[in-house]
């Protein structure tokens, strides 16, 4: 169960960063 949990985790982390990413570089950096 917790290595699920902390894979999921690190899925959302990894989506976090890609989407922060895109937003940084869409706000034209």
């Amino acid at each position: 169960m917790f290595t699920r949990l902390q894979n999921l985790q690190d899925a959302a982390l990894c989506l976090v960063r890609v989407v922060t990413g895109y937003m940084f570089l869409q706000h034209g950096l």
